[in-house]
């Protein structure tokens, strides 16, 4: 949901769907390059109303009308996106590792060291800290906003995490 520009965006089979809080189509596309089908993850950067789309093995950046501004390829499947909106770093979870991004032209900053295998299953970020939680399946993970590894706890079949 982008609250600036009063809009609710939502990937559906391939095409970027656009709507006013009333659940009113705005408008509707097919990014290009188009990314492969699947389950996407999207956030909107609340200072410009850009959006940042991961589906399948593809990330890309809209501007708030939904044209494309660029589009980088991930090297596994998309799995999650979390938005640091005051350090801007958009960090970036696919099935194989977590990557921290410059939030607004899509650099690389840095990856926190996952281990082995580390099959990841969902992030999010505590915008107060800077912290970013990885969850794996068999563990939760805390990292500082610089990627250092504050915490880690076993878990069975780890699947989403939420910071409230």
């Amino acid at each position: 949901m982008d609250e600036q520009h009063q809009r609710v965006w939502a990937w559906c089979d391939g095409t970027l769907r656009v709507c006013d809080l009333d659940g009113q189509p705005i408008s509707s596309s097919t990014p290009t390059p188009a990314p492969g089908g699947g389950e996407a993850a999207l956030v909107v950067h609340p200072d410009d109303g850009t959006l940042w789309l991961a589906v399948h093995k593809d990330l890309l950046h809209l501007d708030p009308q939904g044209s494309l501004l660029s589009a980088s390829a991930l090297g596994d499947q998309a799995v999650a996106l979390a938005l640091d909106a005051d350090r801007g770093i958009l960090w970036v979870a696919t099935s194989k590792g977590v990557a921290a991004v410059d939030a607004i032209n899509g650099a690389a900053v840095f990856a926190p060291d996952l281990g082995a295998k580390p099959d990841v299953a969902d992030i999010a970020v505590d915008s107060k800290s800077g912290e970013v939680w990885v969850a794996l399946k068999k563990e939760l993970r805390r990292y500082s906003a610089t990627g250092l590894l504050l915490f880690v706890g076993a878990f069975h079949q780890a699947g989403r995490v939420a910071i409230s």
